[in-house]
């Protein structure tokens, strides 16, 4: 006889991270998993200027933590190419290894990646994402971050699923001071589950 086993607790994240992903879940048969026990550090919602601000941040970061397993998750691949081409000659110089995936790699490429071991920096669009998971979690330039009218559920859950990836620290940043970008609706401005910076 068959036994069906459900797994209800939530062994990746912080409870902070799996309390900001829950607000971004959208409901599916299974439901979502019980919060975690493991505090640690609030997630942090970044505003900044442009492109080269995100590359600073995630080499400050990538300095004070050089054993992390860091993943820069994005919505486009020419996102992704630009973040990795101006983070190549900056992390090389610290020792650091830099890898990106493409689906048109397919299997081979996917086989050369290295994961759940320190001192990588992973760029990847959110399509290649799901199942992974990372020390740190940066989630640059959301403001790209398409939602279609009515259709806001799809964009949730993306979101769901990306930060959820993170089993320590997530960086939500953002690139629109003017703050038209329609992600302003969807992020949960009147709860405390993050800090502004």
């Amino acid at each position: 006889r068959e036994q069906l086993y459900t797994l209800k607790k939530n062994y990746r994240n912080t409870r902070q991270i799996a309390m900001l992903a829950g607000e971004f879940y959208t409901g599916l048969r299974t439901g979502l998993p019980d919060l975690p026990k493991k505090n640690g550090e609030q997630p942090k919602l970044i505003h900044t200027e442009q492109i080269n601000d995100v590359v600073d941040r995630i080499e400050s970061h990538v300095k004070l933590y050089e054993n992390e397993e860091i993943g820069i998750l994005v919505n486009y691949r020419k996102t992704r190419n630009k973040l990795y081409n101006r983070l190549e000659g900056r992390l090389s110089r610290i020792g650091m290894r830099l890898q990106m995936y493409d689906w048109k790699d397919g299997a081979e490429g996917a086989n050369n990646l290295v994961f759940d071991d320190g001192g990588c920096v992973t760029v990847l669009c959110y399509a290649s994402a799901k199942g992974l998971e990372f020390d740190t979690v940066f989630l640059p330039e959301l403001q790209t971050l398409k939602i279609a009218e009515g259709n806001e559920l799809v964009s949730k859950m993306n979101l769901y699923v990306m930060a959820s990836r993170a089993r320590e620290k997530l960086f939500l940043m953002i690139s629109d001071p003017d703050q038209i970008s329609p992600v302003w609706e969807i992020l949960p401005f009147e709860s405390d589950l993050f800090d502004v910076e």
